[in-house]
């Protein structure tokens, strides 16, 4: 059985400078669509503003969700060429930041506090 120390390492150690992931069409749709939707009935709540989205994506016209796939393929493409790019850090600059030693595990007081 995993200890849950090492889940918590893992979701603690974020390396700041690996590349954002590129957003999907219906997402990049959802930012679009969002704001106006919470103007129109502030009320909502998270899930109903989500099924209305989806309900106004499904009704969509195939040339407008061609235009959020074509912005989604350029984030793809851009994501791809920045990990090619990135160079994730050493188990070395790991244990220099976190005071973490990979594969042994050594625990630094700022990750348990």
């Amino acid at each position: 059985m995993r200890s849950s120390k090492s889940s918590r390492l893992s979701s603690q150690i974020k390396d700041p400078n690996k590349p954002k992931p590129y957003l999907n069409s219906y997402m990049l749709f959802f930012l679009d669509v969002r704001p106006s939707i919470i103007q129109k009935n502030p009320r909502l709540s998270f899930g109903k503003v989500g099924k209305e989205v989806g309900r106004l994506w499904r009704a969509l016209p195939e040339e407008t969700k061609q235009k959020y796939v074509q912005r989604a393929e350029l984030g793809k493409k851009r994501y791809r060429s920045r990990m090619a790019n990135y160079d994730p850090p050493s188990a070395n600059e790991l244990y220099e930041t976190y005071g973490v030693r990979v594969g042994f595990m050594i625990w630094d007081l700022k990750l348990c506090s």
